[in-house]
């Protein structure tokens, strides 16, 4: 038997009224959480209980990174430097962006290393192109609040890896191209 919104027999009589409670409570806490989370200027009761709004301000949903990062690649083929279109070869799916471009990809060797030689693999077996070298660097923008798409403004650029794709490396799964 299927239970209908109007039965009143999947919550028992007793639990009705605390149940309701503590949803009530629950959003109460998360309004005040999300109110307080990212103001710089706190209430008196919240600077002296900072612990109290724990875990409605959790810096997953809460941090605002001032800054965005483009990853920009190139390939030398045949002694000259070509732009390799990445987002064509490394798709994504989310408006998140890609996961080269965020900041614990950027800082591991591993990864990077591992994003060269599949730049190297991908360009050969996609596009037919033999790249001897390929280099990747970073443009990181202060973000303008309000915009879309974000103007590039306080650029840093930041040299991340150039990769002989004659090497080898071994990918995650073990594999060596």
């Amino acid at each position: 038997m299927i239970a209908s919104p109007s039965d009143r027999r999947t919550t028992p009589r007793w639990l009705r009224l605390p149940v309701l409670l503590l949803c009530g409570a629950l959003a109460a806490y998360f309004g005040v959480a999300y109110t307080y989370a990212l103001e710089k200027d706190l209430p008196d009761w919240l600077r002296e209980h900072p612990w109290s709004l724990w875990l409605g301000t959790w810096q997953m949903f809460t941090h605002i990174d001032p800054s965005f990062t483009i990853v920009y690649a190139d390939a030398r083929v045949d002694g000259d430097w070509h732009s390799i279109e990445l987002e064509a070869l490394f798709p994504y799916q989310w408006e998140s962006g890609p996961r080269y471009a965020r900041t614990s990809f950027r800082r591991s060797q591993t990864r990077m290393r591992t994003l060269a030689q599949a730049t190297c693999h991908r360009l050969r077996e996609s596009d037919g192109i033999r790249a001897e070298t390929v280099r990747f660097r970073a443009e990181r923008n202060a973000k303008t609040k309000g915009a879309s798409p974000q103007p590039k403004r306080r650029t840093k650029v930041q040299k991340l890896l150039e990769w002989d794709c004659s090497r080898s490396f071994p990918l995650p799964d073990g594999e060596v191209w």
